[in-house]
Order: C-alpha cells, then sequence, then structure tokens
C-alpha cells in the first residue's frame, strides 16, 4: 500500500511539473529574453514550411519528426520539445494580433448546425461552414501581412536557438484550405506547402464513429450515413482546394501517408530536399529516443503503425463504401486510393 501511495504522490507531483514547464514555455512567447535584444525587422521568415491535410492524416508524427530538427522552431518550442502536440499556430497562438483570417482562437466563429471546440475538428470545410473560414485572396491586406508575418517573428524570436538562420514550421489544418491566402500574406517569403493525404475509405469512417457520433466528442445525434456524408465533404473539399491552390501557387507537393509509414527514410528525405532543409538522421523516429516532459499523443511515434487504416477499411459496409465513392471517390482516385470491395482493404494505387 505504500509503495502505491509514493507512486500516486509521485505521479501527481510529475503532472503538476508538467503543467507548470507548459504554462512557462507558453508564456515564453509572450516573455523572454530576445523580446528586449532582438528586433523584430531583423528577423526573416526564411522559408517556412507548413505540413497541412485534414486533422487525423498523420500530421502530428510528421511534425514531430521535423520538430527533432536542430534549426526548426514552432509555435511552442524547438527540438529541445520535440514530441510537443501544441504546434498549429491556428489553436494554439493565443495572441489577439494574430489576423482571424488565420486563427481559430481569434476568429470565434463556430458552425451552428456542427459545434464543437476551438480546433472545429472536421467541421471546417464542410459545404456549409466554407464561408465562415474561406479566406479571400482579395481581402488580405498591407495590414493582415504585416500582422501574420510579425506573429511568426515572434515565434522565432521566443524559440528558435538562433533566429537568424531558423526555420519556422507549422501543421494548422485551417491552412490547407487557405493556402492562396497563406502565400500572400508571407510575401515576399517563399512558403513551402507539405500536403499529406490518407485514404478517405478509412478517415471518413474514422471521424464519423469517433467524432460525429460519440457523445464524448461531438455528438451531433446525426445518423451514421450523414456523418460519412459529412466527412467526405470535409475530406473533398480540404484536398480539392490544396490542388487548385497548386496550379497557381509555387512549392506545394502531395504526399500519401501511408507511403510514408511505409519507408519513413525515404520520403522525409524527399520531404527535407523538397523543403530546402538538410537532412538530419536522428530526426526519424527510432527506438530509445529519449522523451521530454512535454511530450503528448505518445502512440504517434515509433513503432509507427503501418496497418493503421485497417480497422476502419474492414469495418466498412457496402453502403458506406458507395457512400464514400459517391462522395469523393473520383478525387480519391487521382490521389491514388482505389474503391475497395466489400470486407477488403482499400489499396494504394500503383
Amino acid at each position: 500500500m505504500r509503495s502505491i501511495s509514493k507512486i500516486s504522490q509521485f505521479s501527481k507531483i510529475s503532472q503538476l511539473l508538467r503543467w507548470l514547464l507548459n504554462k512557462e514555455r507558453a508564456a515564453r512567447y509572450f516573455t523572454n529574453i530576445f523580446r528586449y535584444s532582438t528586433n523584430l525587422n531583423r528577423i526573416e521568415i526564411d522559408k517556412p514550411i507548413f505540413l497541412l491535410g485534414t486533422q487525423g492524416c498523420g500530421l502530428t508524427m510528421l511534425m514531430k519528426v521535423f520538430q527533432r530538427h536542430s534549426i526548426t522552431c514552432f509555435c511552442r518550442g524547438n527540438n529541445l520539445h520535440w514530441d510537443a502536440a501544441e504546434n498549429e499556430m491556428h489553436a494554439y497562438l493565443h495572441d489577439w494580433r494574430i489576423p482571424k483570417e488565420f486563427s481559430f482562437v481569434v476568429n470565434k466563429q463556430y458552425p451552428t448546425k456542427y459545434p464543437t471546440d476551438r480546433f472545429r475538428y472536421w467541421t471546417y470545410a464542410l459545404d456549409e461552414t466554407l464561408p465562415l473560414y474561406r479566406v479571400d485572396v482579395e481581402s488580405i491586406t498591407p495590414d493582415i501581412s504585416d500582422r501574420f508575418q510579425r506573429v511568426i517573428k515572434r515565434v522565432i524570436r521566443a524559440y528558435a536557438h538562433d533566429p537568424y538562420r531558423a526555420r519556422f514550421i507549422d501543421k494548422s489544418q485551417l491552412y490547407t484550405i487557405n493556402i492562396e491566402a497563406v502565400k500572400k500574406a508571407l510575401n515576399p517569403s517563399t512558403p513551402i506547402f507539405i500536403v499529406v493525404t490518407r485514404n478517405p475509405y478509412a478517415m471518413c469512417k474514422r471521424v464519423a464513429e469517433i467524432y460525429y457520433k460519440s457523445r464524448h466528442k461531438h455528438g451531433f445525434g446525426i445518423t451514421t450515413e450523414r456523418s460519412i456524408r459529412l466527412c467526405c465533404q470535409h475530406w473533398r473539399n480540404s484536398y480539392e482546394l490544396a490542388l487548385a491552390a497548386s496550379e497557381k501557387v509555387e512549392n506545394i507537393k502531395l504526399y500519401q501517408f501511408e507511403k510514408i509509414i511505409l519507408d519513413p527514410e525515404k520520403y522525409i528525405r524527399s520531404m527535407c530536399d523538397f523543403a530546402q532543409l538538410n537532412f538530419e538522421i536522428d530526426i526519424l523516429p527510432a527506438p530509445g529516443q529519449k522523451r521530454t516532459l512535454y511530450g503528448s499523443m505518445r502512440s504517434r511515434w515509433y513503432p509507427m503503425r503501418v496497418n493503421v487504416n485497417d480497422n476502419y477499411l474492414n469495418e466498412l459496409t457496402g453502403r458506406e463504401i458507395d457512400i464514400i465513392y459517391h462522395e469523393c471517390g473520383k478525387l480519391a482516385e487521382s490521389l491514388g486510393y482505389k474503391k475497395p470491395y466489400k470486407n477488403r482493404k482499400a489499396v494504394l494505387g500503383k
């Protein structure tokens, strides 16, 4: 009994310490020694890297990879905080100066029919909700651009080891539907957009069951079929808009998550090359890597689950497969995802 009591007491102390450290890490954005010694105007936003896609498409694992790099920084840290998951400016940067066009925190609009928390999980790119979050490129004024850039420069100043050679990284999924606006707001910088896809036959089933229907998550009280159709809308709109942006904006490249986890070194090397970031072997997921006190979502690291889609694909009914194919099947095929047969998993295109 004494040993159990000691373990419980140690756990509480560890939780308190972790809470304090995370509070300090967040506060560093506003109060840090470099605030008084480093002029924001001297900081250059050098080829910022945005990992984009839908929520749940594998971005958390990939961000941890890039957060391990020696010169990157994100909105809550650098490689000393590599396994932290607070790496989405749109949800974790509580600074009123960030333009509402690029923030779920400042933009207080919530879908009336599909209310969620500040993450708007799989609800910001529905047909009905796009007008709330889709940014008109022509609306990006010099003031919006200046405020957006200065927020990123504050992140670099607060968290980069060397603010004059740092590479800013972010995975705000909201920016997937606003790539052109982000590019214009960052002009004359040349942002890098890495868009990650994941099989919609697995993803739409997963989100419908775990979020839309669960009373512990969204709990919208709608049917499974309606939930799946809405998830298909979100998936389709996200990637259609990203593909449309790729015809107008340079430095956009798509990767399939399923291929990445089968050969992580090959594809992460490719991403680094595309982003003009020196590849470092230590950024790859591997056994024995020391975790930090800031770590969260620990299952989204090593070992990577190569069969991560299987459960959802195997649970699909013939009717659900037909719904997903009708809603986004053509786009899925163009991105390499074939329509599965009933009780057989969807396969990657050759």
